[in-house]
This record gives structure tokens, sequence and C-alpha cells, in this order.
């Protein structure tokens, strides 16, 4: 295939992308109407009907929900309950008096432990 056909043809392809398929809907459609023709649509790209398809999908399938029912009881009181349960599974604190923390005398070095070189003796720190 020679550079000038291959160019034609790339052209050809170009061309054939920027056609646009037209979806047909009436006037009293809605979006999600037109996200299910659009998905449902085979002439279109996979990528494009995923799109469409994930958008759609919270309004086709509702997600699950727990719904609690509390029978002739206002908040107020269903809080003064649990306060009351909490207050009453408190446990009680344990008083205790404070003792002074006695410290560990201080180590006094001795005159001989002062002529020595540090632990960490470099000759490179010798004097001379």
């Amino acid at each position: 295939m020679t550079p000038l056909e291959q160019i034609e043809e790339h052209k050809r392809k170009v061309e054939m992308m920027g056609e646009e398929e037209t979806i047909a809907l009436n006037g009293n459609a809605s979006s999600l109407d037109f996200m299910k023709a659009v998905y449902l649509n085979e002439g279109l790209p996979l990528g494009t009907r995923m799109r469409a398809a994930t958008a759609a999908l919270p309004f086709e399938h509702p997600k699950l929900a727990v719904n609690a029912i509390v029978e002739g009881t206002t908040f107020a009181e269903a809080l003064d309950r649990a306060v009351k349960r909490s207050d009453a599974a408190r446990m009680k604190v344990i008083e205790a008096k404070v003792q002074p923390v006695i410290e560990p005398p201080k180590k006094v070095p001795f005159q001989s432990d002062l002529r020595l070189p540090p632990t960490n003796w470099d000759k490179r720190l010798r004097r001379l």
C-alpha cells in the first residue's frame, strides 16, 4: 500500500467518524428515555453505551435502604430512654489518693571518670 493510498484511507475513516447517528425520540421524552435509547443503540461505540447505562442505572434500579418505624414515641422520649440506659451502664470511677513520685538520686561522676576519653573516641580528634 502506497503512502498516498494510506492517506486517502485515513481521510475516509475520519469522514465516517464525523457522521453522527440520530436517535429518534418523541417530544415528551425524558432524559432517562434518551439514556435508554443511547445504551440500547448497537450502532454506537461500547464506551458511549456503557457511560449511558451507568448514568441511567440509579434511576432504573433503586438502592436498598433500611427504614425504622418507631411506634408511639417521639424522638425526645426515645433519646431520654437511651440516656437513662447509658447512665445505668456507666461504670463508677475508682477514687484513689495521689502519691508523690520518688525520683532516683542523681549519679555524681567520679573524678577518674572525667579523665577518660569519650566513648565514641576518634583518632582524628586526638591532641598532639
